[in-house]
């Protein structure tokens, strides 16, 4: 990736086709955009994620259809914050949520919140 370069996980869902289409200016495209299927399990991810000088990363769900918030919110975050370079990156931006709270009986704020820490904590 370039310097300047911003990766934005999930991409091709609801809020991360949102936030790309407003990074991008108007008069410029996507043509020097990649779209990485399965960045969970990709190798080319972690490199991606590691060479961005801006990592947004709004994966996650509030209602896995699996019910399993773990696999949803917290997997994803541990990947990125395994694969940020904190000496290259700049900038990371986390969608989180509102109330999101460790102590919450609410399994969708509680796991939002131990992501939280673990990118404060990267």
């Amino acid at each position: 990736m370039e310097d300047g370069s911003v990766l934005v996980t999930c991409a091709t869902g609801q809020v991360g086709r949102a936030t790309s289409d407003a990074l991008v200016r108007r008069d410029e495209s996507f043509e020097d955009c990649t779209t990485i299927s399965d960045w969970l399990n990709s190798d080319r991810a972690i490199t991606a994620i590691a060479r961005a000088q801006t990592v947004v990363h709004v994966a996650g769900t509030l209602k896995p259809a699996d019910h399993n918030y773990e696999r949803a919110n917290i997997i994803p975050t541990q990947r990125v914050a395994s694969a940020v370079k904190p000496a290259w990156t700049r900038k990371l931006i986390f969608l989180s949520y509102v109330g999101a709270s460790e102590r919450s009986a609410n399994r969708y704020l509680e796991t939002k919140a131990r992501a939280e820490r673990l990118l404060r904590e990267t």
